[in-house]
């Protein structure tokens, strides 16, 4: 309700110059004068009281209203204080309504606020509503005409559209928990499983991560990268040879990213002291090769668990990029229902219509429809080419139309028939050092060549390359096959 100082409405009950005059005619006497002028300062009095009634009444009104955002009814109020400030007969009083017209206009954008909160709010619960399949035909029909006409409203439409994006936020923020677990669930198997050459069950249990299924594949080819660096470690133990090799420590730490090496210095230092001290180029001195087997078994263990951090790191790097691309794509989805600015369907008309001299309601229906068209059109596009190629479906091994064979190098599936392709074009040298500079391994390269590798057995890494379980299918026979051919 509106507030006025006691001092003010006292002004307006009793004003100076009636008192004044009241007072005058009281100290000469006229009787007659004082009654008449205590009837006419009663009968104002009344007046008064009735218009601060009145101006009291608009005031809550319009108060109210404001709370509600009926920016109408505020409005309204306003011209009716207008109204009866034109009738005020003081300038006190005219400066009451003044004032309080001020008060009620500083009202509207905090109204107006409300409005379009109340209009996005109203969107999202008549789209719920006409999802209930017991609502009737005709209530389920008014309620889409007014959705259609509530979201006609731009502002309407931009909370509408940040309701929807919140939502969509909330959603995904208890993905990103349903990830963590998965990984926490999932991470230690998966690194057993490629650790044993179990490529069956590394694919069981990345088709089976379902929406996290394409992080899991970035953890697997990280965790597979590290498994080849850890095989150099094993290859290079000193329980399996007698000659220490510290290049081979100092080569992977140093293929590590700069900021992680850093913990690696001290270990490091300490093997290559032990190596110089206990060996002499032939054999090692009594107790010293204890010593340095047990700082090489240190330094393997960091590099262990540093290399799972680097593939857990990827895991939620990966979910972090594709969550930002959906957000991306969410925002442009919600943006395909924005009204068009009525200002550019009556140009649009226009432009259609160069003969006319009269734009039709149907004319401007038509341009909306062009124009909607068009925008929607360029929306989708933006959509396309943020959303991941459709995998298509595996085939059996060795029916692709690949030529027998693919790999993907740098974020690119590379196949043999390409390959062969692009020499008979190109001729083999070109290709080859294409090939490299876009970071293919001699393994990768020769593959797609067709060349024979079958002198030395393929590793790991090779049968599954580095980038990727690009055919987990043909990875698995390739690994049986290379076991069976060590028989």
């Amino acid at each position: 309700m509106a507030r006025f100082s006691q001092t003010f409405l006292q002004g307006l009950l009793q004003p100076s110059y009636q008192q004044g005059l009241f007072e005058a005619a009281r100290s000469v006497g006229q009787t007659p004068g004082i009654m008449r002028m205590e009837q006419q300062r009663k009968e104002e009095e009344a007046k008064q009281l009735s218009q601060i009634d009145q101006l009291v009444t608009t005031s809550t009104q319009a108060t109210a209203a404001a709370q509600q955002g009926d920016v109408s009814a505020v409005t309204r109020q306003i011209n009716e204080l207008r109204q009866q400030m034109n009738m005020a007969t003081t300038v006190d009083q005219k400066k009451m309504y003044a004032q309080e017209i001020r008060n009620l206009q500083q009202l509207i954008p905090a109204t107006r606020k409300i409005s379009t909160n109340n209009t996005a709010q109203a969107i999202v619960k008549a789209e719920q509503a006409v999802l209930d399949p017991t609502l009737p035909k005709e209530v389920k029909d008014a309620l889409e005409k007014r959705i259609v006409e509530m979201k006609k409203n731009p502002d309407a439409m931009a909370q509408y559209n940040s309701y929807k994006l919140d939502q969509w936020r909330t959603d995904k923020a208890q993905q990103e928990m349903e990830a963590q677990a998965w990984i926490e669930a999932n991470g230690p198997t998966i690194q057993t499983a490629i650790q044993e050459g179990d490529i069956e069950q590394v694919e069981t249990l990345v088709s089976g991560a379902g929406e996290f299924s394409r992080a899991a594949q970035t953890y697997v080819d990280s965790v597979i990268s590290s498994q080849a660096a850890m095989d150099k470690f094993e290859e290079n133990s000193m329980k399996n040879k007698i000659a220490p090799n510290t290049k081979v420590e100092e080569d992977l730490i140093s293929a590590l990213p700069e900021e992680l090496q850093k913990q690696f210095k001290p270990l490091l230092a300490a093997y290559k002291q032990a190596v110089e001290e206990g060996w002499n180029g032939k054999e090692w001195q009594t107790g010293k090769r204890i010593i340095a087997e047990k700082a090489q078994q240190t330094l393997m263990g960091l590099y262990r668990n540093t290399i799972n951090q680097i593939a857990t790191s990827e895991y939620f790097a990966d979910r972090r990029a594709e969550r930002d691309t959906q957000e991306t794509i969410r925002r442009l989805e919600l943006s395909l229902e924005a009204p068009i600015d009525p200002a550019d369907i009556r140009a649009h008309a226009r432009i259609l219509n160069p003969d006319k001299d009269d734009i039709t309601q149907q004319d401007l229906d038509a341009a909306e429809q062009n124009l909607r068209a068009t925008r929607n059109k360029a929306i989708a596009n933006q959509i396309a080419s943020l959303k991941p190629e459709e995998e298509s479906e595996e085939a059996e091994p060795g029916t692709e139309d690949d030529g027998g064979f693919s790999t993907k190098i740098g974020n690119r599936v590379t196949t043999r028939k390409m390959v062969s392709e692009a020499v008979a074009a190109q001729g083999k040298e070109n290709v080859v050092r294409s090939l490299k500079e876009a970071g293919a391994t001699d393994g990768q390269i020769a593959a797609l060549l067709g060349e024979d590798v079958s002198e030395r057995a393929p590793t790991q890494e090779e049968l599954i390359t580095q980038s990727g379980l690009i055919n987990p299918a043909r990875a698995r026979l390739k690994l049986q096959q290379s076991l069976e051919g060590r028989q």
